[in-house]
């Protein structure tokens, strides 16, 4: 077993006193978001505000593959119980004085959560025989040793390895364009450095992303924990075949702090990765200047997901492109959610289709609540000063110039008067809130944005096979819809099959807590 060392002490957390196998092990401190879901629609409320963050922690351990893991967890606060999660890993634990005992063998990520999800321990193992054929002093690595690195952009050649060694603590970011065959690798850290702005292709300015390729290939980005980016975490914009494997994303409270979009891209896969972020986890996008790229052969699989604000995985909101084709989520467990678990907004022109969800396990914890909703206004962003005139529309939080706020349709309707760029008080019940699980539609908001005068969208050959819901006790099953947009612009052939509540197959679109709304066809479950 190797330790993953602190460069500085204030990156250590007080949270958490953690002994793997008798000996102490760092553990780190990071900002996430203090709320399951805000609503908003400005930064300063939707990911920055001072209200909204709190500190949790993490570890990262190398072990070899056979070797098991004792762990006593001290958490500072009282506690009267524990989640370790996900579920489906089966840790079970001891509580003995106050200590959190568990063993663990294998390589994974899951979070210790003494009383709530507040405050949770991450915990990262990794395999330590990975990459012991990388030469460190080939003139093809860049090499980042143990210990703290203020790097900045770093930049990259075709056919190059970034090699970020265990115990390194990157402060950086990676931007390129028209670049092919190289890789970034390792167990270290990668912390978000300040926000930049950078132009690229096609007049996209590129925003304090922690990794951004545009028109790259032959990408493999591979074991490395990334921490506080200002911004979308890893987006690509027309690539090709890259592969994301064993990442971990944690402290990421900012807004539109997006896990990984994948945009007008082709061939990606995203697999044994622990995402949890400020804002959507995974989504799908389309949007110019790349809208003559389709999205389409994405695999999603055996990932973990935590979505504080947003939807865990996500098609569109943006979908310009002629296809979104072949794309699969398979063996992932949500373990926290916001908005929704599996969604559709397409908005935008694509005909999206043969779409497989399978295996796939969401956790609904009692001790989430309802969010505080925060709104900002200004004249040029709504049509009328009173609440009351406001649509209600499933995108919480979203506002568009010169067209109506959009509220979540989950939220009880508030009317308030104008407030300029503040927070509103609003003390939801204290009671279990439960998320969209599906919430499958087209947008008319988002088409009206981005491509006024093409056709909408389309929803169609979708399957969902082995869901599994894991409520509390008390708790119901989630809501779920699925519906179009107009008669030429529908969701259909969808198929619903094994969902379980509990452990308890549902049959019925009844029973499932299901609304099929308009110009949804052929939508069946079994």
């Amino acid at each position: 077993m190797k330790i993953f060392n602190a460069p500085f002490a204030e990156k250590l957390s007080k949270l958490y006193d953690v002994t793997v196998n008798g000996k102490d092990i760092p553990v780190f401190k990071c900002i996430v978001k203090s709320r399951q879901f805000v609503a908003a629609n400005c930064e300063s409320t939707h990911g920055t505000a001072e209200t909204n963050k709190e500190e949790a922690s993490f570890v990262i351990i190398d072990a070899d593959k056979d070797e098991e893991l004792h762990f006593e967890v001290t958490p500072e606060k009282k506690f009267t119980e524990v989640r370790i999660r996900p579920f489906s890993k089966g840790i079970d634990y001891d509580v003995k004085n106050g200590k959190i005992c568990f063993k663990f063998k294998g390589q994974g990520q899951f979070t210790v959560e003494p009383e709530d999800h507040h405050g949770a321990l991450h915990i990262f193992i990794n395999d330590a025989s990975d990459y012991a054929d990388v030469s460190k002093d080939s003139p093809d690595v860049i090499y980042f040793g143990p210990g703290y690195h203020d790097a900045g952009r770093i930049r990259i050649r075709s056919g190059q390895t970034v090699f970020i060694d265990f115990g390194a603590w990157v402060k950086g970011y990676f931007l390129e364009e028209n670049i092919s065959n190289f890789r970034i690798i390792g167990h270290g850290i990668v912390e978000k450095t300040d926000r930049y702005d950078v132009p690229v292709t096609g007049g996209i300015t590129s925003m304090a992303m922690e990794m951004h390729f545009l028109c790259c290939s032959g990408i493999l980005v591979d074991g490395i924990t990334m921490l506080d980016s200002p911004m979308w975490v890893i987006c690509i914009n027309n690539c090709n075949n890259m592969i994301v494997n064993n990442i971990k994303q944690i402290g990421m409270f900012w807004g539109s702090s997006d896990g990984f979009d994948i945009v007008n891209s082709q061939n990606i896969t995203l697999s044994n990765s622990f995402i949890r972020n400020g804002d959507d986890c995974v989504t799908l996008k389309g949007f110019m200047p790349f809208e003559k790229q389709n999205v389409e052969n994405i695999s999603v699989n055996r990932c973990v997901l935590w979505c504080d604000w947003g939807v865990a995985l996500q098609i569109g909101a943006e979908a310009c492109a002629e296809f979104y084709r072949n794309i699969s989520f398979t063996d992932c467990d949500v373990i926290h959610q916001a908005q929704a678990v599996l969604s559709f907004q397409t908005g935008g022109y694509a005909d999206v289709s043969n779409v497989l969800y399978d295996d796939i396990r969401v956790e609904y914890s009692k001790h989430a609540r309802k969010p505080i909703l925060c709104i900002g206004i200004d004249d040029d962003q709504v049509e009328s000063d009173n609440m009351e005139n406001y649509e209600s529309h499933a995108d919480a939080g979203t506002h568009f110039k010169g067209k109506k706020k959009y509220v979540d349709e989950l939220f009880d309707t508030i009317k308030r008067p104008k407030a300029e760029f503040k927070d509103i008080d609003y003390n939801p019940p204290d009671e279990p809130f439960l998320c969209w699980l599906f919430h499958i539609e087209i947008c008319e908001h988002w088409h009206d944005i981005l491509a006024p005068e093409t056709p909408f969208a389309n929803n169609h050959n979708i399957v969902a096979h082995n869901i599994r819901v894991y409520t509390d006790e008390g708790m119901h099953m989630p809501p779920s819809k699925v519906k179009g947009h107009s008669e030429i612009s529908r969701t259909y052939d969808m198929t619903v099959s094994d969902l379980y509540l509990n452990g308890k197959k549902v049959e019925t679109f009844e029973d499932a807590n299901f609304e099929i709304g308009e110009f949804a066809d052929n939508i069946t479950i079994k």
